[in-house]
């Protein structure tokens, strides 16, 4: 994973951009020496994104199929 200084990602943005376009790695960007930020290309993200709401309904599912909840009558 590619590390950069906020200073030198804004000082060099369009390179910055074109390569997290092109690789499938994020870029951490750090601030006074602390990592604040991930870039990362948008069809990454979406990707990303798709499966944690993929496992979010696959557990939904499972839970509704093989948990059974308490009984809550008095």
């Amino acid at each position: 994973m590619q590390t950069t200084t906020f200073s030198n990602a804004r000082a060099r943005l369009a390179e910055t951009l074109d390569h997290a376009e092109q690789s499938a790695e994020p870029i951490v960007i750090s601030r006074h020496g602390k990592k604040s930020a991930v870039l990362l290309s948008f069809s990454r993200y979406t990707e990303l994104i798709d499966q944690r709401e993929g496992f979010a309904a696959r557990l939904a599912q499972w839970r509704s199929e093989c948990v059974e909840l308490p009984d809550e009558s008095p």
